[in-house]
């Protein structure tokens, strides 16, 4: 998807990161600053999809769902650590200084992902039981150019399956970042209270990365996906009857864990689902040399 919608990798896609957070902070007036903050959608997609893309080869199979997990899980943490840090810089020396933050850290991601190896000079060993260990990713770009309409149609059986699943699965997810502080609203909780009530969601979800990717590498995808979704659905049914603070930070610390025990499983599926004839296209995507 990454060489279909050209995505820059994710060197350049960290420098427009840059360049977005410094139109923010010097933009003026309703033009600039919605284009400022337009540029960090694709500069997130750069770096998301390549490194997705980029663990899946170069991690063994075996390996592969711990892998993914902690990439997941590094995520988690950033979100997690990000607006302490950022509001700790705001006390300081005001808004502007949390995009010098964003721009720090992008520039710094920069630099440690151009020093990673380049894929087209390792081998793919990552792509399942049966293939060569020195089978090397070809240089080349491929042949046919590739258009998402022509993607859906070479794998409609799996976007109709699987892809329905993920859909069901992201969806459910990410509904409990608007039902927690649309809840804790209603029952008449500040903005502060709200904060910690997303940390200790945060924290929870943030601890249990790790053991999620070992649980699918040793039992397999199904017996992580399920018991997410399970625990998902009884902190939304949960809701309902949180009436307090302490009350709703329970439930959002179910949610939490619930969301922690499927850490990297959308990642892994993907990666399990990818077709390795296509693997080309997706190492010219994160090409640094």
């Amino acid at each position: 998807l990454s060489f279909v919608f050209k995505v820059p990798p994710p060197p350049q896609s960290s420098l427009c990161s840059v360049v977005g957070a410094c139109g923010c902070v010097y933009g003026r007036g309703v033009v600039i600053l919605p284009f400022s903050g337009r540029v960090w959608g694709p500069a997130a997609w750069g770096c998301g999809l390549p490194r997705h893309a980029y663990l899946t080869e170069v991690v063994p199979a075996a390996m592969r769902a711990r892998a993914l997990s902690t990439l997941g899980g590094v995520h988690r943490i950033g979100i997690f650590a990000g607006p302490f840090l950022g509001a700790a810089v705001v006390s300081v020396w005001g808004t502007r200084a949390a995009y010098a933050v964003g721009v720090t850290f992008a520039v710094a991601a920069a630099v440690l992902v151009a020093r990673l190896p380049d894929l087209e000079r390792h081998t793919s060993a990552s792509r399942g039981a049966g293939e060569s260990s020195d089978a090397r990713v070809e240089p080349t770009a491929p042949s046919a150019p590739m258009t998402v309409l022509s993607v859906v149609r070479a794998h409609r059986r799996v976007l109709t399956t699987l892809g329905i699943g993920v859909l069901a699965v992201a969806a459910t997810r990410s509904a409990r970042n608007a039902i927690v502080p649309l809840w804790a609203e209603a029952i008449g909780l500040d903005a502060a209270s709200t904060s910690l009530v997303f940390g200790s969601s945060g924290a929870a979800d943030m601890l249990l990365f790790y053991p999620a990717g070992w649980a699918m590498d040793r039992f397999g995808r199904v017996h992580v996906a399920v018991p997410s979704m399970l625990v998902l659905g009884l902190g939304m049914a949960l809701i309902p009857f949180a009436g307090s603070f302490g009350g709703l930070v329970l439930v959002a610390t179910v949610l939490g864990v619930g969301n922690g025990i499927g850490s990297g499983i959308l990642m892994t599926l993907g990666a399990d689902a990818s077709p390795a004839k296509d693997v080309r296209c997706r190492s010219t995507t994160f090409s640094t040399g």
